[in-house]
């Protein structure tokens, strides 16, 4: 009895979710589409400059990010 329940979950599951995969499918786009934008990016670049006999050596960090306004940055 309980396999039958299961059975029965697993196929009304099953036919649920074809419908909607089937019943969200559109053809063609609505709208007009636009055209692609360039990413803004950003870096920060931290460094120590030193020159003579207070040279020493130094680790340089670059850190940098981006914002894209119709996509991702990757």
């Amino acid at each position: 009895m309980k396999k039958n329940i299961l059975f029965f979950s697993f196929c009304c599951v099953a036919v649920f979710s074809t419908i909607l995969f089937f019943s969200s499918c559109k053809k063609g786009l609505i709208g007009d589409l636009n055209s692609n934008q360039p990413p803004n990016t950003h870096t920060i670049i931290d460094t120590i400059i030193r020159s003579g006999t207070n040279r020493f050596q130094s680790i340089v960090k670059i850190q940098w990010w981006g914002d894209d306004p119709d996509g991702y940055v990757a």
